[in-house]
């Protein structure tokens, strides 16, 4: 059978998504041999999945052919054809990942682009799945033009804030104490209560909410792509923790 010649939309059978994988695996080697690819380590990472998901996933047969399709599909249209960037990398890329593809690839970026990508990979994470003090360096990067972080609905609903305002935090008692804060508040205290409801069920510490004043040139970025009205607020250096 000549895999090229086939147009797949959907597999017949496991042994036919397995020989277009295997066939996809040559296409790649060929096509590396021949000319760079910037994110080829992400397009071996997506080959693995493939593979695995194909000969090692617990999914039955059809299962496994929907999911290995879709994702054999992504590489021939958009890894193949140098369509590939680091926002599709970023939307794409499991939820529990995309703060670490960020780091792997944001030295490549300008300023602007690095600012508008930390930003995608930060609100589609999945939540403390990546170590804070990873994100605060994330955050405390020194580059210009950091009113990149938001799009223009935040930049402009920032820019309307007054000058001191009131944030809120969902917390551990401990961290209260410790006057030593990390970086995500929100302004509305009802999201705050949200977060501590929802942390009391996870956590054994005990939780509180805590307010402070903040001048807005100390805060960081206002995002709302989650509907949950955070402000990144870095404290002096002197007091920031982990």
């Amino acid at each position: 059978m000549d895999m090229k010649e086939i147009e797949w939309s959907f597999y017949d059978n496991l042994d036919n998504a397995k020989a277009d994988f295997n066939y996809l695996k040559k296409e790649w080697e060929k096509l590396k041999s021949t000319r760079d690819f910037k994110y080829a380590d992400y397009t071996e990472e997506k080959l693995n999945e493939i593979e695995f998901m194909l000969y090692h996933s617990e999914f039955n047969d059809n299962m496994r052919m929907m999911k290995s399709l879709d994702m054999v599909n992504e590489i021939r249209k958009v890894h193949f054809t140098g369509k590939l960037k680091l926002s599709f990398i970023l939307s794409f890329s499991n939820s529990s990942d995309k703060i670490i593809q960020f780091s792997k690839y944001c030295s490549e970026l300008s300023d602007k682009e690095y600012w508008k990508n930390l930003s995608l990979a930060y609100t589609m994470q999945d939540y403390n799945e990546v170590p804070y003090e990873i994100v605060l360096a994330l955050f405390n990067a020194d580059k210009a033009d950091k009113e990149c972080l938001m799009d223009k609905e935040e930049l402009d609903f920032f820019n309307d804030l007054p000058d001191t305002f009131t944030i809120y935090r969902a917390m551990t008692v401990k961290e209260k104490k410790s006057n030593r804060f990390r970086f995500s508040w929100t302004l509305n205290r009802e999201v705050a209560e949200d977060f501590l409801e929802r942390n009391s069920m996870l956590y054994d510490d005990e939780m509180t909410i805590h307010d402070i004043q903040v001048n807005k040139k100390d805060v960081v970025a206002y995002l709302n792509s989650r509907n949950e009205e955070e402000i990144i607020y870095l404290q002096s250096n002197n007091n920031q923790t982990a």
